[in-house]
């Protein structure tokens, strides 16, 4: 038994492994729903994730609002065909514009202050 394993930090590497695995723009999808509280209108989820990515705040664009239209779409699309467990879904029903985060997805970007003793930066946990 030469190795020490610190659990802790192995999780801590899985979930980084796996939430490497999805898509850039449904991470940011997921982080806009945290801060929206955990749900909100997909035109909302838009402005957050423009909001994120220049640190304004002000209507997305029509690019941008057409990019998470296209991911929310396609994510729900590819629902049926899944095998890990959704992130987001539309809690209303498909007509809904209408997202939330599920229960694995709020988990995926939940943020935990690191030990002492390390750096400062928070983790994705």
């Amino acid at each position: 038994m030469s190795e020490v394993i610190n659990l802790s930090v192995y999780r801590q590497g899985v979930r980084l492994r796996r939430a490497r695995q999805i898509e850039p723009q449904l991470v940011e999808i997921v982080d806009a729903l945290a801060r929206l509280g955990g749900a909100g209108h997909r035109r909302a989820i838009a402005d957050q994730v423009f909001a994120a990515r220049t640190g304004r705040r002000a209507p997305a664009p029509r690019a941008v609002e057409g990019e998470i239209y296209e991911v929310l779409d396609a994510y729900a699309e590819a629902a049926p065909r899944r095998r890990s467990p959704p992130l987001v879904h539309r809690p209303l029903g498909e007509d809904s514009y209408r997202w939330a985060l599920t229960p694995h997805g709020a988990g995926l970007l939940r943020r935990t202050a690191t030990p002492r003793g390390r750096s400062g930066r928070d983790v994705l946990h």
